[in-house]
This record gives structure tokens, sequence and C-alpha cells, in this order.
């Protein structure tokens, strides 16, 4: 069995969460890293799920980024592999 969080579907940047928390977003080169959706805008990226839910104040300059989230209630989002 896998350990690996299910996430859901990409979604295009210009959709938004329906909820607030941390979700996973797309970059360029293709590079994950989390960010929290406040309801109004995405906060900056972090690497680790957990330091993007302490960082939940400043504005990222990137709002249109596709981003998904946890498909399952109680998944835990992974680190970010380099």
């Amino acid at each position: 069995m896998s350990s690996a969080p299910a996430y859901t579907r990409w979604y295009p940047g210009t959709v938004k969460p329906a909820r607030p928390g941390v979700y996973q977003r797309r970059g360029g080169n293709n590079v994950h890293t989390y960010s929290y959706w406040t309801g109004a805008y995405w906060c900056f990226s972090h690497e680790r799920a957990d330091k993007a839910a302490m960082d939940n104040s400043y504005p990222s300059i990137s709002q249109e980024k596709p981003w998904r989230g946890l498909a399952r209630p109680g998944a835990q989002p992974q680190a970010v592999q380099p």
C-alpha cells in the first residue's frame, strides 16, 4: 500500500478553491510548491505544506498558477522533492 497522498486533479489558475487552506501549486519548470489560499488570494509558496500553513498573511505575486488539493480527508501532504 502506498503512503503517497491522493491529490485531486490539477485546476487552472483562473479557477480558485472553494475553501481556504493549503494547496499544492505548479510553477515554472513544473516545480511543485505549497501555498495557503485565504479565500481571496494565494500567499507565498513554500517547499513544505506545514510552512505554507503558517505563512498566510502576504499575497504571492503569482495568483494564476495551477493548483490541486488533497482528494481524501486526512491525507497528509509530503515535502516537495527537489
